[in-house]
């Protein structure tokens, strides 16, 4: 071999290396868009509600017990996460998740909407109508 074959061989072998590398490195982003999970709790401990309208926990559990929990549903004000093989409902404002949620839906048939904000970017309608969903 000659050279400028060996280089051309060299150049095309590291271009190749490094395409592989940027799809390796793009496949876990891309499997974990799925389902989202607990990536992060505010504060020492959180109230587990078993119902989304209860104002009573059901358990109260330190805050990096839910990590990784997979999130299956939510509303304007609260997630619904699995945890220890059991949906409980969690606020809000004490999680992040991965992906984000968007929880800005605006329940139908709510009046007298206030949109609030809070350091977590998430935002929660509160208002009042005939709809039993309304805050």
């Amino acid at each position: 071999m000659t050279i400028p074959s060996v280089c051309r061989f060299a150049s095309l072998a590291l271009v190749v290396g490094l395409c592989g590398f940027l799809l390796a490195q793009e496949r876990p982003a891309v499997a974990f868009e799925g389902t989202p999970t607990v990536s992060d709790v505010s504060g020492k401990r959180v109230k587990l509600y078993s119902g989304e309208e209860d104002r009573k926990a059901a358990e109260r559990v330190e805050a990096g017990k839910i990590l990784g929990s997979k999130v299956t549903g939510h509303n304007s004000r609260r997630v619904r996460i699995d945890f220890n093989g059991k949906a409980y409902w969690v606020d809000a404002y004490k999680v992040r998740t991965n992906p984000p949620l968007s929880l800005k839906e605006v329940p139908v048939g709510c009046d007298n909407l206030a949109m609030s904000s809070n350091a977590n970017s998430y935002s929660t309608a509160r208002g009042s109508g005939k709809s039993g969903g309304c805050n």
